[in-house]
């Protein structure tokens, strides 16, 4: 391919695929996927058509059988993310080839998960903490003034939120209990929200009642919420602020099997 003539080259589409030993016609129809979901080198194949003089259009090629079941609005969104993150990779990867991406902010490095966060009700509440007690997480804090409550294992922290409004409320709702927010710890939160909105991203926010921090967030996967967390600000000590501690307790040893502490059937993410 390096010895290929970009000027001859007129339309190039691109579509990712997990490496199997198995016919390409079979990956493509079974397995076609966006940019970044499979394992091939498109950021290498990019950039080598690139050098190669290629100016024209980039395009998605067009998704295997099992990504046919998204709705076009919500595919062309994914793919305009794909592509343009892809492309956005290539050229900065290697800066003296040409390619049309637009100007995005640059990437806050992600540090970890700071928090998951379970969207409740007071059955399926009592349920969730029986079970996480069970496994030697223990009650560390409660919310200054909603019904949220922090457990922790070790650097492990999970979010009960059992409260009759705002977005928690809202995802019990739509999908009955499940994780319904979740705290990415990154270099810079501010620079992480910019680049995933011009990414096509929606902003999320909500009112901020006294003592509580405006943490910036996106709407993630089928209307959940993506909070970033830095040590820019004062974000990163949220459990001291907005929580309070509450008595230190032994955590419960892990049961036999037993019916009570077993989550039911419909637990999940949110989809």
């Amino acid at each position: 391919m390096r010895d290929l003539d970009g000027g001859k080259i007129f339309h190039v589409q691109l579509s990712d695929a997990p490496r199997l030993d198995t016919d390409i016609r079979m990956l493509k129809r079974q397995f076609g996927m966006l940019p970044g979901l499979g394992r091939l080198n498109l950021n290498g194949f990019v950039k080598v058509l690139a050098r190669a003089g290629y100016q024209g259009a980039w395009s998605i090629a067009r998704v295997g059988e099992q990504g046919q079941a998204t709705s076009a609005e919500q595919l062309t969104r994914d793919g305009y993310r794909a592509l343009v993150s892809l492309l956005d990779e290539a050229s900065g990867s290697e800066p003296g080839i040409s390619l049309p991406a637009p100007g995005l902010p640059a990437r806050s490095r992600v540090r970890g998960i700071e928090f998951i966060e379970f969207a409740v009700d007071e059955t399926t509440h009592k349920q969730l903490v029986a079970v996480l007690e069970s496994m030697c997480f223990r009650m560390e804090r409660r919310h200054i003034a909603k019904s949220v409550e922090l457990l922790r294992q070790g650097a492990i922290n999970i979010v009960v939120n059992s409260d009759e409004s705002g977005c928690a409320r809202s995802a019990f709702a739509n999908h009955g209990p499940c994780v319904c927010d979740m705290g990415i710890r990154v270099d810079d939160s501010k620079l992480a929200v910019e680049r995933a909105t011009a990414l096509g991203t929606e902003l999320y926010s909500q009112p901020v009642g006294t003592g509580e921090l405006d943490i910036p967030a996106i709407r993630g996967v089928g209307g959940s919420v993506v909070h970033f967390i830095d040590e820019r600000s004062n974000l990163h000590r949220v459990w001291d602020i907005e929580f309070e501690p509450v008595q230190k307790q032994q955590p419960s040893p892990r049961p036999d099997s037993d019916a009570s502490t077993t989550l039911p059937r419909r637990w999940r993410m949110m989809k």
